[in-house]
C-alpha cells in the first residue's frame, strides 16, 4: 500500500519484491530511492508512535549516588533560576542531569522548573525548594512516542532509586506514586489533582512533566 500511495500500484505488480529497485517496473534510480526512503520513514514513525505507554526499563541506566545528610533548609542554588532548593533536592536534580543529560533542546528532558511560589497551591513543595518538574515534551502538550518513553524512564528511575534520592512522591501521566504505597490499577495510583489541578489537563494531570518531590 505504501508503494501504491507514492509510486502507483503498477510499480508493485511490476517488481519482484513489491518494492521497485532501480530500472524496475518503470522506476529509475531517483524513483527507487524515493520509494525506499518513504517506506523507511513510515516504518520509523510507526515504531516511534506505537511505543508502549507504560513504565520503561531502566536497568541499563547508572544508579544515583546517595544524597547524604546535608542541612534541610532551602540553601542550595536552583539551577532552573528559582530562589533556592534544599540540598537533597539539588542533589536529585544533579543526578538526573548526570544520568539523563542536562535539560534542553531535544534531550530526554527538554526543560525543568524547580522553585516556584505556587501561590494557588499552599501545600506545594515547590516554594519549599523540595520539588522539581521535568518536561520530556513541550509544556501543555501530551507527549507521544519517544517523549512519552523518556518520561516513563525518568519516572521509573526515580521510583527504582527512591530511597537513595529521598523521594517523597512522583506524579506522572495522571498517576501518583509514593514509596511504601501499593500500586492500584497500574503504576502508582490515579492522581485526582487534589481539588487544585484538572487531572485531564496536560499540565494539571502531569502528563507533560514528571513531578518530583523530595522528603524533608
Amino acid at each position: 500500500m505504501l508503494v501504491c500511495h507514492i509510486a502507483g500500484c503498477d510499480r508493485v505488480t511490476g517488481s519482484k519484491s513489491g518494492v521497485p529497485a532501480a530500472d524496475e517496473a518503470g522506476c529509475d534510480r531517483r524513483c527507487s530511492d524515493l520509494v525506499h526512503k518513504y517506506i523507511e520513514r513510515v516504518h520509523s514513525l510507526v515504531n516511534e508512535y506505537s511505543a508502549a505507554p507504560g513504565p520503561a526499563a531502566v536497568d541499563e541506566l547508572p544508579a544515583p549516588t546517595p544524597a547524604g545528610e546535608a542541612g534541610r533548609g532551602c540553601t542550595a542554588a536552583d539551577p532552573t533560576g528559582g530562589r533556592c532548593l534544599t540540598a537533597a533536592t539539588r542533589h536529585a536534580y544533579d543526578e538526573i542531569a548526570r544520568v539523563f543529560g542536562p535539560p534542553g533542546g531535544n534531550r530526554a528532558v527538554r526543560s525543568a522548573d524547580c522553585w516556584d511560589a505556587h501561590a494557588w497551591n499552599p501545600t506545594s513543595d515547590h516554594p519549599r525548594g523540595q520539588a522539581c518538574d521535568f518536561f520530556p515534551t513541550d509544556a501543555g502538550r501530551f507527549p507521544q512516542g519517544q517523549e512519552l518513553q523518556n518520561g516513563w524512564r525518568l519516572a521509573n528511575w526515580l521510583r527504582t532509586h527512591a530511597a537513595t534520592l529521598k523521594v517523597s512522591y512522583v506524579i506522572w501521566q495522571g498517576r501518583i506514586w509514593t514509596p511504601g504505597t501499593p500500586d492500584a490499577d497500574g503504576w502508582g495510583r490515579p492522581y485526582t489533582g487534589g481539588g487544585v489541578y484538572d487531572p485531564n489537563d496536560a499540565t494539571g494531570g502531569h502528563h507533560d512533566h514528571v513531578h518530583l518531590s523530595i522528603a524533608r
